[in-house]
């Protein structure tokens, strides 16, 4: 498994034992999923409330000939739906502090990252026009170290040496 695909199963792991949503009920695992689809379908979600977590972009800086830091700007996508529009307010609300509290308690995720950050949220009010839901849109920061991974290059003749990618 590669570092960048472990780092967003070690958020989702994290959040499905850390997540305390109180009063709001608490999430099975099912309800924390990796995201594969930029904007999730709310029609289609198969609990009444669900956090998809989505990779937006990977960022990589060579900080050493041997390690490379990594920064992976995530989008958690939070949806409510099938309640009142009171209700889903509060939901949304509860849901978002849960996922703030649980990150802020522990920063490297139980020592899986270099660090987690919560940079900005922003509420999906348009969804109530087109159905019973609500929803937020959290950006989050993983930053860890890797090892470079290098590969020969085409251009350099047997034995000549290897070139650093993603740095």
């Amino acid at each position: 498994m590669s570092k960048e695909y472990e780092a967003l199963t070690k958020l989702r792991d994290y959040l499905r034992a850390y997540l305390d949503p109180a009063p709001q009920p608490a999430l099975a695992d099912g309800q924390i999923v990796l995201a594969y689809d930029l904007y999730p379908d709310i029609d289609a979600m198969p609990h009444p409330v669900m956090l998809y977590i989505f990779l937006e972009q990977t960022r990589i800086e060579q900080s050493s000939l041997n390690m490379s830091q990594i920064t992976e700007e995530i989008t958690i996508y939070l949806l409510v739906k099938n309640k009142p529009i009171s209700e889903l307010f509060q939901a949304v609300h509860d849901y978002c502090a849960a996922v703030q509290n649980a990150i802020n308690k522990d920063r490297t995720l139980n020592g899986s990252l270099a660090e987690c950050e919560i940079s900005e949220i922003n509420y999906a009010n348009e969804l109530l026009g087109v159905s019973r839901a609500f929803g937020a849109e959290m950006r989050l920061a993983l930053k860890y170290e890797r090892t470079t991974i290098y590969y020969p290059d085409e251009n350099l003749l047997q034995n000549e040496g290897l070139m650093p990618i993603g740095g």
